[in-house]
């Protein structure tokens, strides 16, 4: 199952709706290549996860640098509706300390407009 990415904005935040496997190789790299061409003029972004069925290792690695490329522009990425699936995988690695992650899109995006913000 090929990973496609849709874009649409609420505001000043992009969501990036998910759909697929993030995986090593061309699922990686799509996912990675969009969010690099997002920061051409966003900084807020949202990455809903409820349609993705897997996440291997290369795919962790792949939002870990997104989420440290936003970081590095001055903006921020906030996960959604995480499949418990990934949640697991998550938590097993420490990564729930490193993402912001919130049960729906709603939730995620409102955390953009209620506290202070890097996109600020």
């Amino acid at each position: 199952m090929r990973l496609s990415l849709e874009t649409r904005e609420v505001g000043r935040v992009t969501v990036v709706r998910c759909n697929g496997r993030i995986v090593s190789g061309d699922e990686s790299e799509s996912l990675r290549s969009h969010v690099a061409w997002l920061l051409h003029d966003r900084r807020a972004i949202v990455l809903h996860l409820g349609e993705v069925a897997f996440v291997d290792s290369s795919g962790l690695g792949t939002m870990v640098r997104s989420l440290a490329s936003v970081r590095q522009k001055g903006g921020d990425l906030k996960l959604c509706n995480v499949p418990e699936h990934t949640h697991r995988v998550l938590t097993m690695t420490n990564l729930t300390n490193l993402f912001d992650t919130h049960e729906s899109e709603e939730s995620a995006i409102s955390a953009f407009y209620n506290a202070p913000s890097r996109t600020e």
